[in-house]
């Protein structure tokens, strides 16, 4: 199936076994699709957020409680200039506190940094396939990673991250539901609260939301932004419910 998880590289850690596979999805008939990557540690699925994709607009919600977090040896650009990058990008994964304690998640970031060589020769090797056209047409896609940047023994500060373009739609744990400028450091950020996480009778999140909301001098229609996406390829719309106010 052309949206399956393909392997890319598994680590045998003290604690257990640490997975990592891809799939493709928005194939295209130039031979390419995006890919989503998910992290596997013990069988659980683990947040992840690569946060020099936002320049710097994040950077406080990673400090956000202080938390034990783990450097894996990347050389990230940091700096929250133009989208040159370093030499490495990288995902910081978040491990829930109410799964896995302090100690494990140390000694999970001592196995991933001393096995860094082999997961960045296995993320650059793959190749993540996918077809098209009633499998007439192959596509193939690079991860676009080299590496695993951080662990942070933390619940993840954000639900989801949403938009590609000079805005985005963050949902914190918190509850507030936030549109954001997505500028370079050079730039002043903006942001305003569009709605909040409230309780609900759905499988998915609910969120209460206004019909339209106003950054800086633009007005943009709530029904449209449920649109944006995330990097798994997630409409906003697909991973919560929605009340209007």
């Amino acid at each position: 199936m052309a949206d399956a998880f393909q392997p890319v590289t598994r680590i045998r850690c003290p604690d257990g076994e640490f997975i990592v596979d891809a799939r493709p999805f928005e194939l295209n008939e130039g031979g390419s699709s995006r890919v989503d990557i998910r992290y596997q540690f013990r069988g659980i699925t683990l947040d992840a957020l690569q946060y020099e994709l936002y320049y710097k607009n994040l950077d406080s919600y990673l400090l956000r409680g202080q938390p034990a977090i783990y450097h894996l040896g990347l050389k990230l650009d940091t700096s929250g200039g133009s989208k040159k990058y370093g030499p490495d990008r990288g995902d910081t994964l978040y491990l829930q506190p109410s799964r896995f304690p302090a100690a494990q998640a140390e000694r999970l970031a001592t196995c991933l940094t001393a096995r860094q060589t082999q997961i960045r020769q296995d993320m650059e090797r793959t190749k993540i396939h996918g077809s098209i056209l009633l499998g007439l047409m192959k596509t193939r896609a690079q991860l676009g990673v080299t590496g695993i940047a951080r662990i942070v023994a933390a619940d993840a500060p954000l639900l989801g991250v949403y938009g590609t373009g000079g805005n985005m739609i963050l949902v914190e744990r918190n509850g507030r539901v936030l549109l954001h400028s997505n500028s370079t450091v050079n730039n002043p950020a903006h942001a305003v609260q569009w709605g909040e996480v409230v309780a609900g009778t759905s499988v998915h999140p609910t969120l209460r939301l206004h019909r339209s909301i106003r950054l800086e001098e633009s007005k943009y229609d709530g029904q449209h932004l449920l649109m944006e996406k995330d990097r798994r390829g997630h409409r906003l719309k697909e991973d919560f419910e929605v009340q209007w106010q």
